[in-house]
């Protein structure tokens, strides 16, 4: 046994060449040869197979090794599902339109790029989705600033940043689902320990948008109430929209297991939505 486990565990030379190998041809693979995802990834696993078999390690452990690998992702996998479902749930049930119209109740000329950094941090946490929050109150916003006359580098800046430290800082963010479950770590521990230095640079940055806001900016807001409008003619913008959001909240507060509330709060999403606009289950 003593001889098996000296022959199987590898230097640290062959260690650091192993891996420097991987990232090259997984790079070469796909950022030179434009090659799909599949192709590296099966050579890659081909050649740890042979490493492992010449380093006199059994199939039969190299083959569990895979399976134990792939099983610390399957968490993740049943996030990602229920994510999709719980922003479908938020839109129809009127949660994420009523919260870009309250935001939008906030904007004016003066601290606009940190009231722009700090919704979207806010929408980001609470969908847990950096690109939905681009994609819908982050192109709002473009809109605004473009009828403002406000730069567009900079609220696009504050935009994406907003949105990617909601991505981080949510616990229904796949990426932060992902990292905690690969690794076996507590989720709410893992955001725990992200916030130390993630919540000054937040702080940091807000300061900052809040000091290059321009003053005396043109205060057309024509686009805004355009989106206001647009907003309200849906028939979903209600207080009582955002109880989904209350609810993550509570059991985020009483660290509920993501899947259970990722299914709580799409299934009240799906009510409301219900209520707002019956749709028959067959659509």
């Amino acid at each position: 046994m003593f001889r098996i486990e000296a022959k199987s565990n590898p230097r640290f030379l062959e260690a650091s060449f192993i891996t420097i190998l991987i990232i090259a041809i997984m790079a070469y693979s796909i950022g030179y040869l434009k090659a799909t995802p599949h192709i590296p990834i099966f050579l890659v696993i081909a050649i740890l197979l042979a490493y492992g078999l010449l380093k006199k390690v059994p199939f039969r452990d190299l083959e569990g090794g895979m399976i134990a690998g792939a099983s610390a992702g399957l968490g993740a996998v049943f996030i990602f599902f229920f994510i999709g479902i719980l922003i479908s749930s938020w839109i129809m049930g009127g949660t994420i339109p009523t919260l870009i119209y309250y935001g939008f109740l906030t904007v004016s000329p003066n601290f606009f790029f940190a009231i722009v950094f700090l919704i979207c941090s806010i929408v980001g946490i609470s969908i847990g989705s950096s690109l939905t929050t681009v994609a819908t109150v982050g192109v709002a916003f473009m809109g605004i600033a473009g009828a403002m006359d406000i730069s567009l580098t900079i609220t696009a800046g504050a935009i994406v940043s907003g949105a990617f430290f909601g991505d981080k800082m949510s616990p229904l963010s796949d990426t932060t689902n992902l990292a905690s479950g690969t690794v076996g770590v507590d989720l709410f521990e893992h955001i725990k320990n992200m916030g130390w230095t993630t919540i000054p640079a937040f702080l940091i940055s807000f300061v900052i948008y809040a000091i290059i806001s321009p003053t005396g900016a043109a205060t057309s807001f024509e686009t805004v109430e355009q989106f206001k409008e647009g907003l309200l003619s849906t028939g979903l913008i209600h207080w009582y929209t955002l109880l989904p959001i209350v609810v993550l909240v509570i059991m985020t507060f009483y660290k509920a297991p993501a899947v259970i509330t990722l299914a709580v709060v799409s299934i009240i999403g799906v009510g409301l939505g219900s209520l707002l606009d019956p749709v028959p289950a067959s659509d």
